[in-house]
């Protein structure tokens, strides 16, 4: 087997996978209602929109050129070369933003649910698609010409000639996320944690914050939000569940098994005095980390080799290396759903639940 098909076989293995696992976290986000939350729905939800289009767009074409030996019209070329460009820059400021609504979550979660509304969130999305769409259209409004790279099986602008702008969308897309927003963010989130359990209470709780500006949850304000639990509960398609607050041995407030004080955003607002570190919150934190990590360190072999190969002292790389950074980054279409599924308990229980066919 040739280099050239072998590569294409890895690719379109990893767009089968990569359709599979988007695809069914796409299911599970459907028909859990559990994970449509804020927490989820940046990372689950539109990333997995974002990995499916990737496929489509960038990762099957670049299958059809290494397989069938098929030659690019000259507007297919930029397209690919475009949505590549897209889908990447998309990726890195989302796990940008997801970064930041950490921050918030545990060094300030007063503010959290104030911030990230509905409304919030969606007015986001909308501008990082605004914004990456027209950053990825930079190098198409120049001088710059695209063509196919053989040894990278795909359409590229050659920087031979432009250098700096290869550098302008480095910058970009990683570097000024990682040095502005990843290390920063999840540096003080971490630190917000480990400062809080030195000052965990008697009872095992991890304290994030107190709010003094909040009535707190009084006897009455809990009646009433049992009364509004169980009100019309014959209407609803669940039972309204009971339960009480336990802490693990870690010191985390444990994932409730009772949605009694489970709050409409409005009223949670007024009600929380204390905001107590979940487990649920720190393990989707690190979830997080983990996903943006990969993505980063598999996608800087790619734009390091690049950067050598269009200056004219470094040109003489190898032809596999290219090869071989060109396609691990077509394998980042499944980091999302995968890491999930490894490391986060809340949606490895709803894909369980989902396959088992139980209800929400």
């Amino acid at each position: 087997m040739s280099g050239k098909l072998a590569a294409g076989v890895f690719v379109a293995i990893a767009c089968v996978i990569a359709l599979v696992f988007n695809v069914f976290a796409l299911v599970v986000y459907n028909r859990r209602k559990r994970l449509h939350k804020r927490g989820h729905l940046l990372p689950l939800f539109h990333l997995a929109v974002v990995d499916v289009l990737a496929v489509v767009t960038w990762s099957s074409v670049t299958v059809a050129i290494a397989v069938a030996d098929w030659s690019l019209p000259a507007v297919l070329c930029q397209a690919q070369a475009y949505f590549r460009s897209l889908w990447c820059t998309l990726h890195v400021h989302t796990l940008a933003a997801l970064a930041i609504e950490r921050a918030i979550r545990l060094v300030k979660p007063s503010r959290h649910v104030a911030i990230f509304m509905p409304r919030v969130v969606v007015f986001l999305l909308v501008g990082l698609w605004v914004f990456d769409v027209l950053l990825a259209s930079v190098p198409h409004y120049g001088w710059l010409e695209f063509k196919l790279m053989d040894h990278q099986l795909q359409c590229s602008a050659d920087y031979t000639d432009s250098v700096s702008t290869l550098g302008f969308e480095f910058t970009i897309t990683f570097f000024l996320p990682c040095i502005l927003v990843f290390l920063p963010c999840y540096l003080l989130s971490f630190w917000k944690v480990s400062s809080a359990r030195k000052r965990s209470t008697p009872k095992g709780e991890i304290v994030l914050e107190d709010n003094p500006y909040s009535p707190g949850d009084s006897y009455a304000q809990k009646v009433k939000g049992f009364q509004n639990k169980f009100k019309d509960a014959g209407t609803k398609p669940w039972k309204p569940r009971l339960g009480t607050k336990k802490f693990t041995s870690q010191g985390y407030i444990s994932d409730s098994d009772s949605d009694l004080n489970e709050v409409s955003q409005k009223e949670e607002r007024t009600l929380k005095k204390r905001y107590i570190l979940s487990r649920r919150d720190y393990v989707l934190t690190k979830t997080y980390v983990i996903i943006t990590c990969v993505y980063v360190i598999v996608w800087l072999p790619y734009v390091a080799v690049t950067f050598l190969v269009n200056n004219e002292p470094y040109k003489n790389v190898p032809d596999w290396l290219v090869t071989i950074v060109t396609c691990l980054t077509h394998s980042t279409s499944f980091i999302l759903p995968l890491t999930y599924f490894l490391h986060n308990d809340t949606f490895r229980r709803s894909a369980v639940k989902t396959l088992s066919r139980k209800k929400m």
